[in-house]
């Protein structure tokens, strides 16, 4: 029998799961939706595009919201949104219907991932974190690595539509294994406190403009005008949004998360680490097909090995960080990606995939060194009362940063025709750039592992003194 401890990790690790199995799950099956709209490409990838835009646009409102609400009201009430999206987009029989309920889901996605890590920090105690941690990401890379091979099963099963509908039993499940395992009365809630509405909006509208702008750049250059109005809209309202923080009495985004000077370095990492991560699921299947000439099964299931090792070695990075310190695994999670990178960027164009496989594994055992201990060192770090709103920050750093990732190794690819073979050193600039950021990722590691060793001195000498 699993004791509460164990059933509240088990509820956030199947958050995790689901969330990052339905960013991934609906791109195999857009064709066949495609096909029973009668619609085309362009329209049809509005059913992925906005699921992650709401999920990356409300994650820090989520966040906050649980400070002031409770992470266990809200983490509920995230699995009735996310579960009804479902049922909605499994009933649709027009694409703005189904774009709609999407945008339904993505919602209540975005409340299970970034509540689920405040939940996390809430209930499980400290000594544990590490290892809770690792089997939340453990879950998620399944998720992710599942998401084209599950999707593709049950189309052929059934239809499109099962896709969507076989979330709604799992979401009851999910809701009363949550229900009856999370405890009522632990949270340190800011119920005097008013909510900071126009922070939210504002927030919400600027990462939804920089998102614009990235697609608008991918789509027509550097120099389109689209991307330079969105970008200036989400420039203005990021200032608009600092400055609402700033007289706000109780702020979306306290200054007191970024206290610690070690939560943005690990939040920091995390972003550039979701930006090369991103990108590579991006460049990779062309680089797979368009230039390894793979066929398209075949390059699924290679891409598949990214997740694959991260399921294998984040629980035991989880444990391992939790002994040796979370420091010292960022950086070597840091330093791997960094070599990794540089190796693809001047090896892709030799014959052959190996070199693509050891990006693949390479990124995936850097990603499962890194997640499991940034994860907890970041809610260590996060002070209490406001652990909602930097797992907020945190989760939407990431998402954030898939988004950026994809659009910018896109740009810097060479120009080309659809299906051409690609030219032999495409994949040189993106991953030169992967390195560059990925560089000054390592540089931030050096002032956590100095913090590390100056708490673990002054906590030797305290239980030095005690003992005395």
């Amino acid at each position: 029998m699993l004791n509460r401890e164990s059933l509240i990790i088990l509820s956030v690790c199947f958050g995790g799961f689901i969330s990052c199995l339905d960013s991934s799950i609906v791109n195999i099956i857009l064709p066949e939706v495609a096909t029973a709209m009668n619609t085309d490409i362009v329209s049809v990838s509005g059913v992925t595009v906005y699921y992650l835009l709401l999920m990356t646009c409300t994650m820090l409102v989520w966040g906050k919201a649980a400070d002031k609400f409770g992470a266990r009201r809200l983490y509920l009430l995230g699995y009735i949104i996310f579960t009804a999206g479902s049922l909605l987009c499994g009933l649709s029989h027009t694409l703005n219907m189904l774009i709609l309920s999407r945008c339904l889901q993505g919602l209540g996605g975005a409340a299970i991932f970034a509540i689920g890590m405040s939940i996390i920090a809430i209930y499980v105690p400290r000594h544990m974190l590490g290892k809770a941690y690792g089997w939340v990401a453990t879950t998620a890379a399944i998720g992710l690595t599942l998401g084209a091979p599950l999707g593709g099963f049950i189309t052929s099963a059934f239809s499109w539509r099962g896709v969507f509908l076989v979330n709604v039993p799992l979401g009851i499940i999910a809701w009363v294994v949550t229900h009856r395992a999370i405890p009522r009365n632990k949270e340190q809630l800011e119920v005097h406190k008013g909510f900071d509405f126009p922070g939210a909006l504002l927030s919400s509208t600027s990462l939804c403009s920089f998102i614009w702008a990235l697609a608008a750049c991918e789509r027509e250059g550097w120099r389109s005008q689209d991307f330079m109005i969105f970008l200036g809209i989400g420039m203005l309202l990021t200032i608009l949004f600092v400055f609402q923080e700033r007289r706000h009495s109780n702020p979306l985004l306290n200054p007191a998360v970024f206290e610690q000077r070690g939560f943005a370095l690990c939040v920091g990492m995390g972003l550039i680490l979701m930006i090369v991560l991103g990108g590579m699921g991006l460049v990779i299947p062309f680089h797979l097909i368009w230039s390894k000439g793979l066929s398209v099964g075949a390059a699924g299931m290679l891409m598949a090995l990214n997740s694959v090792i991260g399921s294998i070695f984040n629980p035991l990075s989880g444990a391992l960080a939790d002994k040796i310190g979370a420091a010292r695994m960022c950086l070597a999670s840091m330093t791997l990606a960094f070599l990794i990178s540089l190796y693809f960027a001047f090896s892709a164009q030799e014959p052959g995939v190996f070199s693509t496989v050891v990006l693949l594994l390479g990124l995936g055992l850097a990603s499962s060194l890194y997640f499991p201990g940034g994860n907890a060192l970041i809610m260590k770090l996060a002070p209490n009362g406001h652990k909602g709103a930097a797992s907020g920050v945190n989760t939407t750093a990431r998402t954030l940063g898939i988004t950026i990732g994809a659009s910018i190794f896109a740009a810097l690819l060479p120009p080309h025709e659809a299906g051409a073979h690609l030219p032999e050193t495409a994949m040189r600039a993106p991953w030169i750039f992967a390195a560059a950021i990925l560089a000054v990722a390592i540089a931030m590691c050096f002032p956590l592992i100095r913090d590390e060793r100056r708490k673990k001195r002054e906590t030797v000498k305290l239980e030095s003194t005690l003992a005395a």
